[in-house]
């Protein structure tokens, strides 16, 4: 039938008019195509596991719930035949000029704008090249016009004419607005667009088919497209695509193509011709002019069931694979769509049966009757089962069969009865009688000569078919063999390139705490430093002001990792003294108590060491500063003990094994932590076992430890009490029988046993005498041994005397199956039942009370010891903790239980409504991981505000609440909550780090059913790069400043740094403001949900904030220190001068800043002193 491609062309632009279903549906859901194996395009190597990509299109949600309600596919554009330009306002007034009711133009007056980087415009890649993105891109009213370079053509000749239209109604008024006059200028182009393609274009493709006349608006009509012509029938177009497309210019002359290789075609190759961004062929005005004469001269193919290559293995696809197969992907869009059987629809159209796949076309059955064999082997030689896309190919012959023209002529039919904006329809106002069959007169051929270089006889009057006699006849019709080849199809791997910069950046967040924990030793160096220089200044200063009056001056080795302590030492009167350089006294030592003392010197090293082994104290290490004041001090030394005739053995060696001999202070003062253990489990029946030993010490080491004694500071420290106690001197003077000076381990144990007698109502020797009366008494004098009928036997004789005593009878251990501890092994001796009504009142009720609280007589206990194994010991253990610690475990069972429940109910809703959220599966495990810690984040750290509101604290301490609550515990929950956060945190961040690889390898077109808001689906399928992810969201930036900003808060928090710095702590803590700050805003960008941190962080914000002003409003008071007393066992006790009107309570605290550490670094104690004293004093352990 000669139909040209400039018809084809034209189709092609009214079906973007008012089809686009091309569009992926959220979540993203694939029915690839399988390709068969040994393909020659999809598969040359012969895998067999090839498949061609098909993403469904969009439906409506609200359908595909049940079979009664199948799922509707929904058409991204009106039905109503717009027109160019057919766009929202907002995209419109991109498009406009706004002068003269023009449109915006770009490098040349007739030319569409080029490469302005906006969305709007589909912008799939260049199959050929591989260009994406809009750049390049024409911006026309039509989204899809620059498919390939013959669409845009198409789309320029209307942009022109509305431009021709608005200059034209500007001549003749010229005082109308621009808004008027654009106004007017589109619905008199949208008019002739809709007069045309219903009008011309229509009944030439249908072959003489006209609409029948209109019959005005008609509002019960439904113009909605119907799955059968957007999914089929319109696709017939498909047949005419030729493989290539000429150019010419007026004079006829067709011109000679440059192909990108260099080589030269006699026509533009369709193949290598969609969506293109730079063409040497179509550049300028002129180019699109020749190109569209050239498509007004060129005859299309066949209208048949043939498709030629560049639309059947060449067609565009997404750049994973760029080459597709456009009629396997009609196909299975209408599978997609759901399309009844062709049989089905013929019978829907009233048209004739068909029963066998003969009847189809007989005509085709005479000429190619194995096309018709084969298609029937495919459906099984089932003609019920042909689908309506190949059964319309099989019917038509030279234009559209009966059916695919009766659903076209239908659809087309409706669109104009049921537009109310039909140029037709009078009632609209919109043209009056004379400008509709003005606009009735117009074709396509006026608006080509119009808006295009050529002059009316250059084109044929028809422009949709070529007669003969028609100007400039085509040279030949155009075959592959005759045109550049198409390229083959490629893959694409969107994440090339960016491996190492990926790797490198997540080491670097890895590095984060390295790199804090580097800070954090820099500061502790520098602390440790600036101390170790103030010790020195001060060390030197006090040299400087107090030069030793007697003695050598020496340095007091006191261990490996320990400084030296300058001292002088001074041998006079049996005794060595050892002073520090401030002339206080640091040791004295006697000399008169030993039979010889032992010296040994080092003989390398300068000869600087000795060490004076002292066999009942620690060994005195000296260092001198030469070997001269080493010998003079060894000679007083011999000069002072020639007077008491005392031996010096003297001994060398070198100075590493000489300080390997020495004992230390540190060493000596665990061999008395072993002593005092063994000499309290003697007395207290503690099995050695957990009395700790000395099997870590050599033999002669621990002979010298059974020999030594302990001196008078030394039994302080072991009863906890203050050397210059007058208690310790007394009990000191009283144990050290042989008055030595120092208490042997026999003697210790007699102090111990004295004091368990001392803790009842007599004394020793009372206790002695009582029993010794009581024996005679009872006739047991001359027995040696007493059994225990006979002990029962003395008690009962005392029974009166004895009515409420207790003994402690050793060996009894249990009470039937229950362990007794040591105070409750006892016997009491209980009177018969009955009562004496004239004892006294009080008599009676402590009687009663003892006989309800005690247990029975045992006088016979068992003496069997209640050994447990590991597995017991562990049980009990356990038990005690959890009796101990019951209110702990339960305050974090309840948060730990609210943590796992959001935890929970976030990775339920991204699991199991994964399909609802449009997530697709590829991610749904990361993202399942990352919002599940987010939820488990954003409920710990704002309700770890509750754990530092020390005014709630105290308040709620004095309430009920702390029967259930441990308020004491406070900080302790916090650091459960704080560490429990951050390893959520960090399971958050690696599942984003996850699911960022993930999304810089997937299709654009998935993550925009992920991200609507901010990645909107344009067709260019490429998707951000892994820093944009990072560096160019919201989300993305906040979440890298929070883990830095963790990674400092978290490793100066750390106990050990805690310790070394306190401020460096206080000052990252309160880095706490920007974190909460930095979570705000990283979750209210709502990249997957909407924000829910605020419904976390508000009512425990408010409370810590009302909290904070309470504490601020609070007067701070600068006092001066009392005094300051180191106690033993590391506490510090400060006394402060009481402030004028201060008032409190026995067990309140309050928060100490010292003034020399900044006054912002304050710390609670808890006030020792009573309410009515004079001064306030605090007992710290440091």
């Amino acid at each position: 039938r000669n139909q040209t491609v400039l018809s084809l062309v034209f189709g092609y632009h009214l079906t973007f008019e008012i089809v686009d279903s091309r569009h992926p549906g959220c979540p993203p859901e694939f029915m690839n195509i399988q390709v068969p194996k040994g393909d020659p395009v999809f598969d040359p190597t012969g895998t067999g596991k090839v498949l061609l990509p098909f993403q469904r299109g969009q439906w409506d949600k609200e359908s595909g719930q049940s079979p009664s309600n199948p799922r509707t596919q929904v058409n991204s554009v009106t039905a109503w035949i717009d027109g160019a330009p057919s766009m929202v306002h907002l995209l419109l007034d991109s498009l406009r000029n706004f002068s003269g009711g023009l449109l915006s133009s770009g490098s040349e007056w007739n030319m569409p704008n080029q490469g302005g980087g906006r969305n709007f415009m589909w912008s799939a890649a260049d199959p050929s090249t591989g260009e994406h993105g809009p750049q390049g891109l024409y911006e026309l009213g039509n989204a899809w016009a620059n498919e390939n370079m013959f669409t845009a053509a198409e789309g320029i000749i209307w942009f022109r004419y509305h431009n021709y239209v608005a200059s034209k109604l500007h001549k003749e008024h010229p005082e109308w607005s621009d808004e008027k006059l654009f106004q007017h200028a589109r619905k008199t182009v949208v008019a002739t667009f809709q007069n045309i393609a219903l009008y011309e274009w229509l009944p030439g493709y249908l072959r003489g088919k006209k609409l029948p006349p209109y019959p005005g608006y008609q509002k019960f009509v439904d113009p909605g497209i119907s799955p059968e012509f957007q999914a089929a029938a319109i696709r017939f177009g498909v047949t005419m695509a030729p493989p290539g497309v000429y150019m010419r210019n007026k004079t006829c002359h067709f011109q000679t193509i440059m192909n990108m290789d260099g080589s030269t075609s006699p026509a533009l190759r369709l193949c290598n011709s969609f969506w293109k961004r730079q063409s040497n062929n179509v550049k300028t005005s002129q180019d699109v002019d020749n190109l569209l004469m050239g498509m007004a001269s060129q005859i299309a193919e066949r209208e048949d069931n043939i498709v030629v290559e560049d639309l059947r293995d060449f067609m565009y696809g997404p750049q994973r694979f760029t080459r597709t197969d456009l009629v396997a992907l009609t196909i299975q869009r209408g599978r997609d769509f759901g399309l009844q059987s062709y049989i089905h629809v013929r019978n829907a159209l009233d048209l004739p049966p068909v029963k066998t796949f003969e009847e189809i076309n007989p005509e085709l059955n005479r000429n190619n009757p194995q096309l018709l064999l084969d298609v029937a082997e495919l459906y099984d030689r089932d003609i019920s089962k042909l689908e309506l896309f190949p059964g319309g190919l099989l019917e038509s012959t030279d234009g559209p069969g009966p059916v695919f023209s009766a659903i076209i002529l239908d659809q087309f039919e409706r669109i104009r009865n049921g537009d109310r904006f039909w140029f037709e329809n009078k009632q609209n106002g919109l043209f009056t009688d004379e400008e509709i069959q003005m606009i009735r007169r117009v074709t396509y051929h006026d608006v080509l000569i119009a808006v295009t270089a050529a002059e009316a006889t250059d084109i044929q009057k028809n422009v949709f078919f070529w007669r003969d006699g028609d100007p400039c006849p085509q040279p030949t019709q155009l075959t592959t063999s005759v045109l550049q080849p198409c390229t083959n199809a490629t893959k694409l791997n969107y994440f090339n390139g960016s491996q190492a910069a990926f790797g490198i950046f997540i080491t670097a967040m890895m590095l984060f705490p390295l790199v804090s924990y580097l800070v954090a030793c820099m500061v502790a160096y520098l602390r440790k430093y600036r101390y170790r220089k103030f010790q020195r200044r001060k060390g030197k200063a006090a040299g400087r002001a107090e030069e030793p009056a007697v003695g050598i001056t020496a340095y007091e080795w006191q261990g490996h990792k320990k400084q030296l302590l300058p001292v002088s030492v001074e041998v006079k009167k049996k005794q060595l003294q050892v002073f520090d350089r401030s002339g206080s006294s640091h040791r004295i030592l006697n000399l008169g108590n030993q039979d010889y003392l032992d010296v040994l010197l080092s003989n390398d090293c300068h000869h600087k060491a000795l060490i004076l082994k002292v066999p009942k104290e620690y060994d005195l290490v000296l260092l001198f500063d030469d070997e001269s004041k080493r010998t003079e001090f060894v000679g007083c030394l011999r000069l002072e003990v020639a007077d008491i005739r005392q031996e010096i053995r003297v001994k060398e060696m070198s100075e590493k094994t000489l300080l390997k001999e020495a004992l230390t202070k540190e060493e000596r003062a665990q061999i008395v932590e072993t002593f005092i253990r063994h000499a309290f489990s003697k007395v207290l029946e503690i099995e050695k076992c957990d009395a700790g030993d000395m099997g870590g010490i050599s033999r002669k080491r621990a002979r010298e430890v059974l020999q030594c004694e302990l001196t008078a500071s030394e039994f302080a420290d072991a009863l906890g009490l203050k050397p210059d106690s007058l208690f310790v001197d007394s009990m000191f003077t009283l144990a050290d029988k042989d008055g030595n000076g120092y208490l042997s381990f026999q003697e210790f144990l007699d102090v111990i046993k004295i004091d368990e007698i001392s803790n009842g109502a007599l004394s020793k020797k009372q206790a002695e005498d009582g029993i010794k009366a009581m024996m005679e008494a009872a006739g047991f004098n001359n027995k040696e041994k007493v059994s225990w009928a006979d002990f029962h036997f003395l008690l009962k004789d005392h029974e009166k005397e004895l009515q409420f005593a207790q003994l402690n009878v050793k060996g009894m251990e249990k009470q039937e199956k229950r362990r007794l501890n040591r105070d409750q092994r006892v016997s009491f001796i209980c009177p018969a039942s009955s009562t004496n009504k004239t004892e006294g009142p009080e008599l009676r009720r402590r009687k009663k009370l003892m006989e309800t609280k005690t247990p029975n007589v045992y006088v016979k206990p068992k003496r069997e010891r209640y050994i447990r194994n590991p597995l017991q010991q562990k049980i009990q253990q356990f038990k005690r903790f959890v009796e101990n610690y019951r209110r702990h475990i339960m305050c974090l069972m309840v948060v730990y239980g609210i943590t796992a429940g959001v935890i929970t109910e976030r990775c339920y809703y991204y699991a199991v409504q994964a399909k609802a959220t449009g997530m697709p599966e590829t991610s749904a495990v990361g993202i399942i991981f990352a919002r599940g810690s987010a939820a488990g984040v954003s409920f710990l750290f704002p309700y770890m505000l509750l754990t530092v509101c020390r005014n709630l604290i105290t308040l709620c301490r004095e309430t009920f609440l702390s029967r259930y609550i441990p308020f004491d515990a406070a900080i302790d929950c916090h650091r459960f909550m704080a560490m429990t956060a951050i390893i959520l945190s960090v399971v958050h961040t690696l599942a984003h780090v996850v699911n960022i690889y993930i999304f810089s390898i997937s299709d654009l077109n998935i993550l925009s059913c992920l991200f609507p808001k901010i990645l909107p689906n344009n067709g260019s399928e490429v998707p951000p790069r892994w820093y944009w992810w990072f560096f160019q969201t919201v989300p993305g930036t906040t979440g890298v400043f929070l883990l830095f900003t963790f990674a400092f808060m978290y490793v100066f928090a750390s106990r050990y740094f805690r310790h070394i710095s306190f401020r460096g702590f206080w000052i990252t803590h309160y880095l706490y403001v920007v974190v909460y700050i930095l979570i705000v805003i990283h979750g209210s960008f709502a990249l997957l949900q909407e924000p829910r941190f605020h419904i976390y962080l508000i009512p425990p914000a408010l409370i810590f904030l009302l909290d904070k002003l309470i504490s601020l409003s609070r007067k701070n008071v600068e006092i001066p220190v009392v005094r300051a007393e180191l106690l033993p066992s590391g506490v510090t006790h400060l006394e402060f001068k009481r402030p004028q009107g201060f008032m409190y309570r026995s067990g309140q605290w309050v928060r100490v800043a010292c003034l020399m550490l900044g006054t912002d670094e304050y710390h609670p104690f808890t006030l020792t002193s009573a309410p009515h004293e004079e001064t306030l004093s605090l007992h710290i352990r440091a």
